[in-house]
């Protein structure tokens, strides 16, 4: 038999086997368990970008900008698109008028 610094290789090759078949298992596990764990978490479905997307379409300047001086032209976005419709659309009918009720226009 082959010996290894005067030790039969044998006594080495079935250790090394099982801990080299442990991390593969190991690896193989942390990748399927890493994969599962970024499907759940949708960056984009998060209560925090809830709240942003709620605040920023229909927050207040004041809420919003956190030092005043700030670009106030892009609030109150589904207001402005309310009016360009209505502007447009204004004899087709009256149903944009009547969806768009809540927003008080």
């Amino acid at each position: 038999m082959a010996t290894v610094f005067g030790i039969d290789h044998k006594y080495f090759v079935i250790p090394i086997s099982v801990l080299t078949g442990g991390v593969a298992v190991f690896s193989t596990w942390r990748l399927l368990h890493l994969q599962r764990k970024s499907q759940k978490e949708d960056v984009y479905e998060t209560q925090k970008s809830l709240n942003e997307y709620l605040l920023f379409h229909y927050g207040s300047p004041d809420e919003v900008l956190l030092q005043s001086g700030g670009p106030t032209n892009g609030f109150d976005f589904p207001k402005r698109c309310a009016d360009l419709c209505i502007t447009h659309f204004k004899n087709q009918s009256k149903d944009v008028s009547a969806g768009l009720a809540h927003l008080g226009i």
